[in-house]
């Protein structure tokens, strides 16, 4: 924490100095991210949500200008993920949902303008799984419903071009098992099949892996697979690891 705030303060003090320097301004919202980070750690969401809503006005002022940018926008879709996150956290869906919409679509326009680029392709897939999470939580299965669907598409095109990738694999392993709880939670049918699936997928990368977000996520699942488990609860709660 206190590397952080110092690296606030010089942060601030340089950007006070010199206001028109895009390197020091960049510098100051990172260093609001940063904070926001160890907060959220911390568990002092309203402090986080402060600092991460400092972060994104300096970010969008950086964008705005200079749209050309793609390390500012970038950027910017960075500082909506995470305000999303936090708010997903809070329970303050609407305004989750907001912040991912942005997310999602500066991701998109990233991906437009690089379509071979992996990490656009990537935050594209991530955003329509945040924005899935989102929807559902405030009861809309339907749209829940399309946006794991397109997720699971990316994830599983990622996957397969990078199968070497066991980040990639794990992604597409949740995405698979999110879809097939949400077919059961939208028809009412119990078809485990796909959290099957997903389930398998994660028991071969724990055995290659000792990753702890990897086994938690694969608890979840388990977890689906309980009868009378909610399923819906349970979506969310896995929707909300970092992907």
């Amino acid at each position: 924490m206190k590397y952080y705030q110092d690296y606030n303060r010089l942060a601030a003090a340089l950007f006070e100095a010199y206001p028109n320097n895009v390197s020091f301004k960049n510098g100051l919202a990172i260093s609001y991210s940063k904070l926001g980070e160890t907060h959220t750690s911390l568990g002092n969401l309203d402090k986080a949500l402060k600092y991460y809503e400092d972060d994104l006005k300096l970010t969008k002022e950086l964008f705005e200008a200079n749209p050309n940018n793609v390390e500012f926008k970038n950027g910017l879709a960075i500082s909506y993920a995470k305000l999303g996150g936090l708010n997903a956290m809070r329970k303050d869906w609407d305004n989750a949902k907001v912040d991912y919409q942005h997310y999602c679509q500066l991701e998109l326009e990233l991906n437009v303008a690089s379509p071979t680029n992996v990490d656009f392709i990537n935050g594209v897939a991530i955003s329509h799984t945040k924005l899935g999470m989102t929807v559902l939580a405030l009861g809309d299965i339907s749209t829940a419903q399309k946006e794991f669907a397109i997720s699971k598409s990316l994830f599983g095109k990622l996957q397969k071009d990078i199968s070497s990738s066991i980040y990639f694999q794990a992604n597409y392993a949740q995405v698979i098992a999110v879809n097939g709880a949400m077919d059961i939670i939208a028809k009412a049918e119990v078809n485990m099949t796909g959290i099957l699936e997903g389930k398998a997928i994660f028991d071969k990368i724990n055995g290659q892996s000792k990753n702890l977000d990897y086994q938690k996520r694969a608890a979840i699942i388990e977890k689906m697979l309980q009868p009378g488990s909610d399923l819906k609860a349970l979506v969310i709660e896995i929707s909300m690891f970092t992907l």
